[in-house]
């Protein structure tokens, strides 16, 4: 920019070539007073073409949207896991077979044609172990029973037939079963009568009878829907093993039975009578679960609290074709809100909390940011949860100011986010991931395979605070082929300018003069007079443009100048004044320097020899 004009003024000379001097006159003249050359400027340049960016190659990570305006964009694959908690499967269960003896007295027979005795209390004990629980599964308030192969709970009543009854007649009959079973009975089977109540969990029927020719015995076909785990008695339920592989399962309770019996005189053979009183045996026994399967009993689903294996990772983001200037080390970007969108997509009934780290890298170096909350005594990760809810996909927005989230999805303000990409990284990993389910009830399919997908993308639009410290460096050469041999010495030149700034940056501009191989010299000096103020971006032309009247001196030793080839030149885009702050970069905004004017305090002296 600075090199057609201060090539032109180098360029110039007073000497006619076709003139032949002596050699024996001095021809050394001082021009005095303030020479300067007419005023030129330079074209527009604006921000995109600055940055030079291929628009075509679709791993660019600074993007421009449809207005132009620029931000640091990349799309993050992540992972897709499948989630499940194992069903719970017994096959250990076990029943007493109780016995109550019942007498019935000849004299009551003879008399009424009819003796009676009473079951009073008969309780009849069952257990159901399991060893083998999933850790899965941290407290259950209800499990409920595989409705395709629902565990049986038959209840059979018999008696002996060491004696010459046949029959026996049960009346008024209860069978109590513990609070914690869901009992229902099984209408689908053939032995099962319409005069069957149940009473809560007490199964009542009012008459029946016990054949011995036809059966012998009386099978209520129930089944269990149902264990309340809360209902148990101390001990019992899901039992806890912190140190072993599995935790266990123990349930032990009675069931009840209650009635009254008796036998009729009809009920005997012709010619065959009781001679004494009569004493038999009534048989009850409860059966749990099918006899001829191995597995008695599968818990297909739960009410409570699970902890399944929840695997969440996402593959590194890579930065890569940057434009050369923002790689610069000394580059310090303060992006007012940079985001991470969380996509994750959670089929399971459980709502998960997530935490870990993300981790950028440049270089040998790393930076780490927590995110999300950790359980208690973790001190890094304390932002706000990062809660995936269940049955849906949910969208979670990571940044600095806590803001930026898509409609229907959730804020996580993460203070320091910008520490990942002060210096533009490598790439950025999510590290260490822990998903644990929210330990609340919920109602869970055991068995069941669901599903967690995710992706994230990172957008940082180019908007900045007041750390920023872009770098952008350059280069002007090739003059000193101008400069040698054209008898013209200068100590002092100053280049005056116009810049007229639409960037909502501060330029801030040095040099450093350098000779033909491109090392600095040191007997020059290169002084700028003012930083160059900021523009206010996109607005009119009255309104967006800001004027900075702009001076570079150059001051050389005598014969320093005849080595100049050009100037190294620094530019630090800044962003101090909070005017300006905020404002997105967009490639149309433009830098302008008008009016250059090249100026020669003191004149030059002019070697004609």
């Amino acid at each position: 920019m600075l090199g057609l004009c201060t090539t032109s003024f180098l360029l110039f000379s007073c000497v006619d070539k076709d003139y032949d001097l002596s050699k024996d006159i001095d021809l050394t003249i001082q021009v005095g007073g303030d020479l300067s050359l007419p005023g030129c400027n330079t074209e527009e340049i604006t921000l995109k073409k600055i940055f030079d960016l291929d628009e075509d190659d679709p791993d660019n990570v600074i993007k421009t949207d449809e207005s132009g305006n620029y931000a640091l964009r990349k799309k993050g694959s992540g992972s897709d896991s499948d989630v499940q908690v194992d069903p719970v499967k017994v096959s250990d269960i076990e029943s007493s077979d109780v016995d109550t003896e019942l007498t019935f007295k000849k004299a009551e027979l003879d008399q009424a044609q009819k003796a009676e005795d009473k079951v009073d209390n008969q309780i009849s004990t069952f257990t159901v172990t399991n060893n083998e629980v999933t850790k899965d599964i941290v407290d259950i308030n209800y499990a409920d029973t595989d409705p395709n192969d629902m565990m049986p709970a038959d209840v059979v009543i018999s008696f002996n037939k060491e004696n010459e009854v046949t029959i026996l007649h049960l009346q008024d009959f209860t069978i109590d079963f513990p609070d914690f079973l869901g009992v229902q009975l099984n209408k689908s089977d053939p032995d099962y009568r319409p005069d069957y109540q149940l009473r809560g969990n007490q199964l009542y029927f009012a008459s029946a009878s016990i054949d011995q020719d036809n059966g012998g015995q009386l099978r209520i076909p129930l089944q269990v829907s149902r264990f309340y785990f809360k209902k148990m008695k101390e001990g019992q339920g899901l039992v806890l093993h912190p140190d072993a592989e599995y935790n266990g399962l123990f349930i032990e309770d009675d069931v009840v039975v209650n009635g009254q019996t008796f036998i009729l005189s009809s009920d005997f053979p012709a010619g065959i009578a009781p001679t004494t009183d009569i004493s038999l045996n009534l048989n009850t026994k409860v059966i749990l679960g099918d006899p001829q399967k191995d597995v008695k009993l599968t818990i297909s689903k739960v009410k409570g609290i699970v902890d399944p294996n929840i695997e969440v990772s996402m593959e590194p983001v890579s930065f890569d074709n940057l434009p050369d200037f923002l790689q610069d080390e000394d580059v310090i970007m303060d992006i007012t809100n940079p985001s991470i969108l969380l996509t994750i997509t959670n089929t399971a009934p459980v709502d998960v909390n997530i935490y870990g780290d993300l981790v950028s890298y440049r270089g040998a170096n790393s930076t780490v940011v927590y995110i999300g909350a950790g359980p208690e005594g973790d001190t890094n990760h304390r932002t706000d949860p990062i809660l995936v809810r269940a049955n849906t996909t949910s969208q979670i927005c990571l940044s600095r100011l806590g803001t930026g989230a898509p409609e229907g999805g959730t804020d996580v303000r993460v203070e320091n986010l910008n520490d990942l990409i002060e210096k533009i990284p490598d790439n950025i990993s999510l590290e260490n991931i822990v998903a644990k389910a929210l330990q609340k009830e919920y109602d869970i399919d055991l068995g069941e395979t669901y599903h967690v997908s995710t992706d994230y993308f990172v957008d940082a639009p180019l908007k900045f605070g007041e750390n920023l410290d872009i770098v952008y460096r350059d280069t002007i050469n090739d003059w000193n082929s101008d400069i040698v041999d054209n008898g013209i010495e200068v100590k002092v030149v100053n280049v005056e300018m116009n810049a007229i700034n639409k960037i909502p940056l501060n330029l801030e501009l040095s040099a450093i003069a350098i000779d033909v191989n491109s090392e600095e010299i040191e007997g020059i000096v290169a002084e700028v007079s003012d930083l160059i103020r900021p523009g206010h971006g996109i607005k009119d032309t009255e309104g967006g443009e800001v004027v900075t009247p702009l001076t570079i001196k150059l001051t050389a030793k005598e014969g320093e100048m005849k080595k100049l080839d050009g100037l190294l030149l620094k530019i630090n885009a800044t962003n101090k004044d909070e005017n300006y702050q905020d404002v997105w970069l967009n490639e149309k905004q433009t830098l302008k320097l008008d009016n250059i004017r090249i100026k020669v305090p003191g004149g030059v002296k002019l070697n004609l020899n």
